[in-house]
């Protein structure tokens, strides 16, 4: 998977992001919300998977509203994202389904964010 350059990175954010099934296809744009926090997901294993992308993000969606967030701050993103690398190194996430890794997610999320 080559994500080096300019455009095969714009291709990926918009195969990661883009949900055709859907009643809003473009939910996980909204929901991770600014180019750094795309770009910080990019940077990670978690972006290596739709399943785990949409896991990840249905988590993160439900915990904003949850918790009355305006917005997915950049930090509590971010260290998401170094739990669920460090998760990740024993029990490999791409055999998750989309509905462990939102749980894991949220449960983490929360933590975070409280």
């Amino acid at each position: 998977m080559v994500r080096g350059n300019a455009l095969s990175s714009l291709w990926w954010k918009g195969y990661l992001t883009y949900d055709e099934g859907a009643d809003d296809p473009f939910w996980i744009t909204r929901t991770l919300g600014t180019t750094t926090n795309l770009a910080d997901f990019l940077d990670t294993f978690n972006s290596y998977s739709r399943t785990r992308t949409r896991g990840i993000a249905r988590a993160i969606s439900e915990v904003i509203d949850e918790l009355h967030l305006e917005r997915l701050k950049n930090q509590p993103f971010r260290d998401l994202n170094k739990y669920l690398n460090r998760y990740s190194a024993v029990p490999p996430l791409d055999f998750y389904t989309e509905s462990e890794i939102y749980e894991l997610t949220k449960e983490e999320f929360v933590r975070i964010c409280s």
